[in-house]
């Protein structure tokens, strides 16, 4: 009878033990299922390698999608860090194009233009002119017009233009297409003009 239940308690145990070697098994091959569905899941989310078509779709819980999508999103800068770096940024770009155009006193050359006026170009582009003007006294530009406004400032000196007479600091505006008196000095002048460049068909 000791013989029987021992044999009987051996074949018990061993099937147990059997049987467990099944439920751990079973139970590592679910548990490795589902990191592997996990890691799918995750991938797609970050873009990394979509589920194959044919794969049942896995759903991660809202709270853990939640936490996915918080940990991808860029924290808000502080304005005043935002600012300071658009600013930098604009900077490099101000410094990497060439957006200024610098003319010293020293650089440029004067070159004859009408009797007793000298003319030193500091920018010209699309027709349109920047440039300085030495009168010497008595000398006078006559009458003209243009298809550009032209701008003129007395550097030094003064202009006289009809019964106005215009002394260092002064602005002067000419409109497109009309006709400008004729512009002279008495005792000499340099002036700063931009407009159309100087044409000889503009003078009448």
């Amino acid at each position: 009878a000791i013989t029987i239940v021992a044999s009987i308690s051996a074949v018990v145990v061993g099937r147990y033990f059997e049987r467990r070697k099944e439920v751990e098994q079973a139970f590592r091959e679910r548990r490795l299922q589902a990191y592997e569905r996990f890691i799918s899941k995750f991938a797609e989310i970050t873009g990394e390698t979509p589920l194959p078509p044919d794969e049942e779709p896995f759903m991660l819980d809202a709270d853990l999608q939640a936490a996915i999508s918080a940990a991808q999103a860029a924290e808000p800068l502080a304005s005043e860090t935002a600012a300071r770096i658009k600013h930098r940024l604009f900077e490099r770009i101000a410094a990497s194009e060439q957006a200024q155009v610098a003319v010293t006193p020293e650089s440029g050359s004067w070159r004859p233009f009408l009797p007793g006026i000298a003319i030193k170009v500091l920018h010209e582009r699309a027709g349109v002119m920047s440039y300085l003007l030495r009168m010497q006294p008595g000398s006078v530009i006559p009458s003209h017009k243009h298809p550009h406004e032209e701008e003129c400032v007395v550097l030094e000196g003064s202009v006289m233009m009809g019964d106005l007479v215009v002394g260092a600091g002064g602005f002067l505006l000419e409109r497109a297409d009309t006709l400008h008196p004729p512009l002279r000095t008495i005792n000499g002048a340099t002036i700063y003009l931009r407009g159309a460049s100087p044409r000889a068909e503009h003078l009448v």
